[in-house]
């Protein structure tokens, strides 16, 4: 058996920073992992409903062509279409707590993941809950993180979760310092 490598989506995964590669390589090997079931005649196998879920992150914030570019759209060029369904449901700015500036669950993304009855939901929430203005509300976000999986784990498809860990967000002086002290060799 020959593999071959798809070099423009093999290029298009190094515009982005290690961590979300990692991050992208992780969702996909959880993706084989969770396949691995029962296959089914390809005649009678339908995709799976794969639901990204998210902030910008998911959304594609960034990149020159979010439609294209973000992970569930990557994902799903890597997963193939006649196995996997993968949607984007991600929301720039989106928080996870309810007091958050931009709550997730009160976005038309929210209602509409549920509607699509996904069998695997990945969640990219948390990094704009960390912002300054929202965090003072950190002792909710346990609770509210478990209210918004409550909501999949109700759906009739039963959909197996996976969580993505987001990186924290950070002020601009302290992404500058902290490049100033990289590109000098200190910590």
């Amino acid at each position: 058996m020959a593999f071959r490598s798809d070099s423009g989506l093999i290029e298009s995964l190094h515009r982005f920073p290690l961590n979300l590669r990692v991050s992208i390589a992780f969702v996909f090997l959880c993706l084989l992992a969770f396949a691995s079931g029962p296959l089914l005649p390809p005649a009678l196998a339908v995709p799976t409903r794969v639901a990204c879920v998210g902030d910008s992150i998911a959304f594609g914030s960034g990149t020159a062509v979010p439609g294209f570019d973000s992970y569930p759209a990557q994902l799903a060029r890597m997963l193939g279409s006649e196995a996997w369904e993968v949607r984007n449901f991600g929301v720039g700015g989106a928080t996870l707590l309810t007091k958050g500036e931009k709550p997730w669950t009160r976005e038309t993304a929210c209602q509409t993941s549920l509607g699509y009855l996904p069998e695997l939901v990945i969640v990219v929430l948390g990094r704009n809950d960390t912002k300054p203005q929202n965090w003072p509300f950190k002792t909710e976000f346990v609770a509210d993180y478990r209210a918004a999986i409550g909501r999949f784990k109700a759906l009739p498809s039963t959909p197996k979760i996976l969580f993505a860990d987001p990186f924290p967000f950070r002020s601009q002086a302290i992404l500058r310092s902290t490049r100033r002290r990289s590109r000098n060799g200190s910590r």
